[in-house]
């Protein structure tokens, strides 16, 4: 966009003339960056803000309630588990674990990711294979491999490009265990590194996004779950 600029010409009659200019490409790549910048650090302060306000209900939510961890890892062996911090990424996922034995569970689960991108939009169901180990006490870690179906939107060409692609996520957290009428309930606040392990078929414009983006992601969520 030309960006005008106004200079005085007479101080008397109080006449200006007006200059017009238009930035340098490379300008207009900075200023777009910047703003994207700009929105992707405004973004994270937010998701930061929401696991704070999370944490902080959590806390007192906790503190409230009749903890019996001991309890609840006896006479339970199966559980659901909903992440809801990636929600605010437009990633839907939804987990069952099976508890073989006091300190080791297998995952199964179900997502969708809908993650929308200045190229593009993902449209990616995908299954969720993993295996999570107990620690001490609620300290666990857990691995998960995203075997998805993506349905990639390119804006620009209005094309759809579809293929299979493979994530990996190891997630770090700590499982709060408390009971709200009976029910066992469970929130885990967790850290995720995650990598693509298989991306796919996908255009030039999302290829070219991806050469400035880190090898890794990084990310803070927090999971729901319920005992049975």
């Amino acid at each position: 966009m030309p960006i005008e600029t106004c200079f005085p010409l007479n101080e008397t009659t109080g006449a200006v003339f007006l200059l017009s200019f238009a930035p340098s490409s490379k300008t207009q790549m900075q200023m777009t960056t910047n703003k994207k910048k700009a929105a992707q650090e405004a973004n994270f302060k937010g998701k930061m803000v929401l696991a704070a306000a999370l944490f902080i209900l959590t806390t007192n939510s906790l503190l409230a309630q009749t903890i019996d961890s001991t309890l609840l890892k006896t006479n339970y062996r199966h559980s659901v588990q909903f992440s809801a911090l990636e929600v605010m990424g437009r990633i839907y996922s939804f987990a069952y674990f099976y508890e073989f034995s006091p300190k080791n569970n297998l995952m199964l689960g179900l997502a969708y990711e809908n993650i929308q991108y200045d190229c593009g939009t993902t449209h990616a169901p995908a299954l969720l294979i993993g295996y999570r180990r107990f620690f001490w006490k609620g300290l666990n870690a857990d691995y998960a491999f995203w075997p998805a179906y993506n349905s990639f939107y390119e804006n620009t060409e209005k094309k759809y490009y579809k293929s299979l692609e493979l994530w990996g996520e190891l997630r770090v957290g700590y499982e709060f265990n408390f009971k709200i009428n009976k029910l066992p309930i469970f929130i885990t606040p967790q850290y995720i590194i995650g990598k693509g392990l298989l991306r796919g078929y996908k255009p030039q414009s999302f290829i070219d996004y991806y050469k400035n983006e880190e090898p890794v992601f990084l990310q803070w969520n927090i999971s729901l779950g319920v005992k049975f």
